[in-house]
């Protein structure tokens, strides 16, 4: 009878092993299996911005070109930007990416890596708005598009990534993603007073990311645990006297991504390139080229 029983139970603690293996064993192909899936949607993601690119720059205050504050006196710049940037749409694999800092306005207690380069004389600038004194701090910020902002999604560790929504903006309410060092200092669904391109705004906090995400473009490689990234978003804001300034601003930033072109193009290859963007901005009453400087972009 004992024999029996240490046999069944033998028998028990075999098929509690085998069961806990299998069981192992489906989570482990399952683990394997998301891995791969993720793997595999991050490379056909990344393949749809791999390749050969050159940034759009503005020609503004260049000798020999209107000046911005010449610009900014035609009531019909916004416009004119907004139909310039679904020509870029339209005509070439554009994204829109543009390292342009928001700026913290009022004392700033944190620390110098979240500064514009590190830089101290960024930091705690004394300003005058609205006939007070107070302090801006430059931050270190990039604008990214939906495009890009779907690879960011195997990025996130807290939140989420951007949506559809939040790329239409309204009442001044602005998502953002931090990156991970401000994770000791910020949470999810905290707000950020900031000031982006003289629009005063609330940055609602939606997401972190991992640490040492990255970009790397123009032969340089940024990490992004010291960044605020904001989404490239449409608006329908009137232009009027409250929002005109940002509005310009913003139009011009968002024109100043980047566009695919020929793997391994020639000087000559670039020059036509560069023709092409100058003089079809021109149709359009702006002044807008390429640097000749061929870039790729990975995100990692």
């Amino acid at each position: 009878m004992r024999k029996h029983l240490r046999r069944l139970y033998l028998l028990s603690i075999s098929a509690l092993i085998v069961l806990i293996c299998g069981c192992y064993e489906k989570e482990e192909k399952k683990d394997v299996s998301a891995n791969e899936e993720r793997t595999e949607r991050k490379e056909e993601i990344q393949n749809q911005i791999n390749g050969n690119y050159l940034q759009v720059i503005d020609r503004y205050d260049y000798d020999g070109f209107p000046t911005y504050q010449e610009a900014f006196s035609d009531r019909e710049l916004v416009k004119k930007l907004k139909c310039f940037n679904e020509y870029l749409h339209d005509e070439y694999d554009y994204f829109e990416l543009s390292f342009q800092s928001a700026q913290k306005i009022g004392y700033y207690d944190g620390n110098i890596d979240f500064v514009l380069d590190n830089d101290k004389s960024m930091l705690n600038q004394e300003v005058e708005l609205n006939r007070k004194k107070t302090y801006v701090t430059t931050l270190k910020t990039v604008m990214i598009d939906c495009s890009i902002s779907q690879i960011l999604k195997d990025h996130i560790n807290e939140g989420r990534c951007f949506e559809d929504d939040d790329y239409e903006i309204v009442d001044n309410k602005i998502p953002v993603i931090l990156g991970s060092e401000y994770s000791k200092r910020y949470i999810v669904g905290d707000e950020l007073e900031l000031n982006y391109l003289s629009l005063n705004a609330i940055f609602t906090v939606v997401g972190f990311l991992e640490p040492d995400t990255s970009f790397t473009i123009l032969n340089q490689k940024v990490t992004l645990d010291n960044y605020i990234c904001i989404p490239a978003f449409e608006t329908n804001m009137t232009v009027d006297f409250q929002n005109k300034l940002f509005l310009q601003l913003f139009y011009i930033q968002k024109n100043k991504g980047m566009i695919m072109i020929s793997d391994n193009c020639t000087e000559e290859e670039v020059e036509e390139y560069r023709n092409l963007i100058s003089e079809s901005a021109k149709e359009y009453g702006l002044y807008f080229d390429l640097a000749t400087l061929q870039t790729k972009i990975l995100i990692e």
